[in-house]
């Protein structure tokens, strides 16, 4: 009789190709049987001998378990066996009646695939926890809290749709606006491209060095930036607000570009 309800915890190295097997063979009987529900707790190699221990001390589990490069046990706490993946594997066998044996080895290419992709996976999360998000993930949040305030004002009335060209699918964003307006438009806002233009604290993209990246409050397109030097931008005081706190956030600065001896202007 299948269970109709059974959940199962999954830890270990994530280069271990033997809990890349687990995990391949469980998502395999999920597909037919939904009541399974298995959670995976990957950690980097050289972390893993303290995770573990914390684990063990933590479920009362047999010293043994500390030279396991992977443990399963139940959601309730109960070590799978001697919680290795040869025990948990005899449990999906016996409560499923899959041959999980002949389902897929520790050789086969979509297993040591899957490894890699684990400990990859493992490594970019610590790098975003130590560093941040990726530039283009803080250039989306920082356009969706734009655009859900009402700070950017855009120079034209965009028309966006999703079209497929072989099997490929692409943003398309087309102007209502005829080019001999677009023209007049950009002159009229941006001129030869030289100026003074106030821009949100909040709008800020990304800091580094001598460059500050940050949403123009009058886009051409979607997603449209400045780049300019830091040494360019000037804050502007606003009163009644401590520096560093959350208000500071909607504080204004502004940046000057002008034309440059030794190239084009920073803000062209």
């Amino acid at each position: 009789q299948v269970p109709t309800m059974a959940g199962y915890v999954l830890a270990g190295k994530a280069s271990d190709i033997n809990l890349a097997r687990c995990q391949y063979v469980a998502e395999q009987i999920q597909h037919t049987h939904p009541g399974l529900m298995v959670r995976v707790e990957l950690q980097l190699p050289h972390e893993w001998p303290s995770f573990c221990e914390t684990i063990c001390r933590e479920l009362d589990l047999p010293p043994d378990c500390l030279k396991q490069s992977m443990l399963v046990w139940t959601v309730e706490g109960k070590l799978v066996g001697g919680g290795t993946a040869v025990d948990f594997l005899q449990v999906m066998q016996d409560k499923f009646g899959i041959r999980v044996t002949s389902m897929v080895s520790v050789q086969d290419p979509i297993i040591r695939s899957r490894a890699a992709e684990n400990l990859a996976l493992v490594e970019e999360r610590r790098r975003r926890a130590q560093q941040g998000p990726v530039l283009a993930d803080r250039h989306r949040a920082a356009l969706e809290r734009a655009e859900a305030a009402g700070r950017l004002d855009p120079l034209m009335d965009w028309k966006r749709s999703v079209v497929v060209v072989e099997g490929s699918q692409f943003e398309l964003r087309v102007s209502q606006n005829d080019l001999a307006e677009q023209v007049k438009m950009y002159r009229a806002e941006y001129g030869d491209g030289y100026g003074t233009v106030g821009l949100a604290r909040a709008d800020v993209v990304s800091a580094v060095g001598e460059c500050t990246l940050v949403l123009h409050p009058k886009p051409i397109c979607h997603g449209h930036c400045l780049l300019p030097l830091t040494q360019d931008c000037e804050d502007i005081q606003v009163l009644g607000v401590q520096p560093g706190s959350d208000e500071a956030l909607e504080g204004w600065f502004t940046y000057e570009s002008a034309p440059r001896k030794d190239g084009p202007a920073a803000g062209k």
